[in-house]
């Protein structure tokens, strides 16, 4: 993020209360722009009273942010923090590849587990329209009933995954490929590129 400031004064540009801008002595009152762009086409097109222009020397700043506003103003020479990488990522990723693998492989089984149990549901339909019953057969039936059709909607919702996931082109074959590639990390050789490389490793080396 990024606000706009002057060094020399020690003052930044903020929002005033008619929708403007105005200058403020604190940090945290600075108006934030998400690019060092957006903070110039305010400061270059008229968007900061001249009043105020003309007797500030304004920069783009870049700062850290807290609780939506500026908290500190970034050293240029300090470097770019570090991103922080998840180097569990290889093992997650081959758990999450196994089991949707799983899931697509259950795949092929849904449809006909889905319609057997619309057989099953259709047949408690007709029993309700053909059956004389009493306040608890018709209780005891009707809870039948919900649990049928509680059941069919988790196979249904299934269903609509696997086919959202076959339109991706997450196959089980695909995701078999992730798992192999995963795996082929722990066990991943080095091949030599020169004669002095297949000395040290006892290898031939690559051919390029």
């Amino acid at each position: 993020m990024y606000i706009l400031f002057d060094p020399n004064t020690n003052d930044y540009v903020c929002r005033a209360s008619n929708g403007g801008y105005n200058i403020c002595k604190g940090i945290s009152q600075s108006a934030l722009f998400s690019t060092e762009k957006g903070a110039l086409n305010i400061l270059n097109n008229g968007g900061i009273p001249k009043l105020i222009s003309s007797k500030h020397t304004f920069k783009p700043t870049r700062v850290t942010t807290k609780s939506g506003k500026a908290y500190k103003i970034i050293n240029p020479a300090e470097p770019a923090p570090i991103k922080a990488f998840d180097f569990s990522a290889p093992k997650e990723i081959r758990k999450a590849a196994n089991y949707l693998g799983r899931v697509m492989e259950d795949a092929a089984g849904l449809s006909l587990s889905i319609a057997n149990m619309d057989r099953e549901i259709s047949d408690i339909q007709h029993y309700i329209e053909t059956k004389p019953l009493n306040a608890a057969q018709r209780s005891h039936i009707f809870k039948i009933y919900r649990e049928k059709l509680a059941e069919r909607r988790l196979y249904k919702n299934l269903q609509d995954i696997t086919s959202t996931m076959e339109n991706a082109h997450i196959s089980e074959k695909n995701l078999k490929n992730i798992v192999h590639s995963v795996d082929g990390l722990d066990t991943k050789t080095y091949s030599p590129r020169s004669a002095f490389g297949e000395i040290l490793f006892g290898v031939k080396k690559v051919e390029e």
